[in-house]
């Protein structure tokens, strides 16, 4: 069964080609489901349903992806689901 987390994510957009668009970085905390943990032991965001949540909250510029950056727990006072 599925975790939900706390993840902070950092993204920019790209086109179709994989170019990073001129659109300055965004970062918001999310809930978002959780793979199984790795070898370590330590939980990982599901990056397709993180990218979702994204494209769900903010406008994402015509014809382009979410391209995510960076990707950390989060601890926070707001959260987007």
């Amino acid at each position: 069964m599925a975790v939900n987390l706390v993840w902070h994510a950092v993204w920019a957009y790209t086109d179709a080609n994989g170019k990073l668009l001129q659109y300055p970085e965004q970062a918001a905390d999310f809930i978002a489901n959780s793979l199984p943990a790795g070898p370590d032991g330590t939980a990982r965001p599901d990056p397709n349903d993180l990218k979702s949540r994204i494209a769900n909250n903010f406008s994402v510029p015509t014809g382009a992806t979410v391209a995510l950056r960076l990707v950390s727990s989060g601890q926070c006072a707001a959260v987007y689901s």
